[in-house]
């Protein structure tokens, strides 16, 4: 049995792979690194690890909701500004005379930017593992 444990090696599922070194701890900076964080995550729970709850900082929780925050300003600001663009110039002045699909085509690239969001977004929601209970006092009305 002794020798089972010391063959496994990296390989042990009870090995200690969450850093806990404040010096080698990056904060993401844009929604690939936080992506690539979170699949991090993904990896530590699939293999059978707790993440305690402890481990992601009030910091470091912050930093991703600013990626979030960001990512969803920029989206908003490209969508307030092809929107009028597309719709105010382009549809009554440029394309006069544009078929039904043409005119469905040009009349959705302002909204790209939100599908292609929402798209990042679903891709995110397989690589929960985590537990539920983690977010349910945030979802239930406290009792009167």
């Amino acid at each position: 049995m002794v020798t089972e444990q010391t063959n496994r090696g990296q390989n042990d599922t009870n090995a200690q792979i969450i850093t806990i070194d404040n010096g080698r701890i990056y904060k993401p900076r844009n929604l690939l690194n936080g992506i690539s964080e979170i699949q991090q995550f993904y990896v530590i729970e699939s293999k059978g690890q707790n993440i305690p709850a402890e481990f992601l900082t009030l910091d470091r929780t912050l930093d991703f909701f600013k990626i979030g925050l960001k990512s969803g300003f920029h989206e908003g600001v490209a969508l307030i500004l092809l929107f009028p663009f597309f719709h105010f110039y382009l549809f009554p002045f440029v394309f006069q005379k544009l078929d039904f699909f043409t005119h469905i085509i040009f009349g959705s690239i302002p909204y790209l930017v939100l599908i292609i969001n929402t798209a990042i977004c679903s891709y995110i929601s397989r690589y929960y593992v985590g537990n539920e209970s983690l977010l349910w006092p945030f979802l239930t009305i406290p009792p009167d």
